[in-house]
């Protein structure tokens, strides 16, 4: 069980490495576009920019239909994904409850508990992009666009998982307290005979 404090630590960075990769794939017809959480928070001009870039006519001409009103879509898809950096808050949360864990030397009952709440809302939060993209898309009313969830997104079920199990692990058998750090006593040199009488 010592090795769950660590285990939150590495398996939350894990989640967090999803930052980087593509969250999700919005396509409409033969234009698809993979976006990671990064790019969409931090990065939505350089996005706006690519999407912006001018295909050649001969390729235009063979699409047959309206590119820039696909492109249009796809930026305000981008748009309403703006926040999507704040999904994997969660997974921050459980490193730093693993830090927490490793400066006091124990997991505790109360750091199992929050391990096992922010595991929880990783995996509601995944559960919910689902249903928020398909919501998302019916209200927006855009004819043919798809928005597929890609592994950026599924690396939040990896700090979920540790934090539901070690959290629950944790509460039923908390690790005991540390023994005290025992100093030896200091070792005292012998005291010399006290002088005696002249000779």
């Amino acid at each position: 069980m010592k090795i769950a404090k660590h285990v939150l630590i590495l398996l939350g960075l894990v989640g967090l490495i999803g930052i980087l990769i593509p969250l999700a794939e919005v396509r409409k017809g033969p234009v698809a576009v993979a976006l990671s959480a990064k790019d969409l928070t931090f990065g939505l001009e350089k996005t706006h920019a690519m999407l912006d870039r001018k295909l050649p006519a001969s390729v235009e001409r063979r699409l047959g239909y309206n590119v820039t009103s696909t492109r249009d879509d796809l930026k305000m898809v981008a748009d309403g994904l703006r926040w999507a950096i704040y999904v994997f808050a969660p997974a921050l949360l459980l490193v730093l409850v693993g830090c927490f864990a490793v400066m006091r030397r124990r997991l505790g009952r109360g750091a199992a508990f929050f391990a096992l709440l922010f595991g929880l809302i990783l995996l509601g939060t995944w559960i919910g992009l689902h249903y928020a993209i398909d919501y998302a898309l019916a209200e927006a009313d855009v004819k043919g666009m798809t928005i597929e969830l890609r592994t950026g997104a599924h690396m939040l079920l990896v700090p979920a998982a540790a934090g539901i199990l070690v959290g629950l692990a944790a509460l039923i058998k908390p690790e005991p307290l540390p023994a005290p750090i025992r100093r030896p006593a200091p070792i005292m040199s012998p005291v010399p005979p006290p002088p005696g009488p002249a000779a």
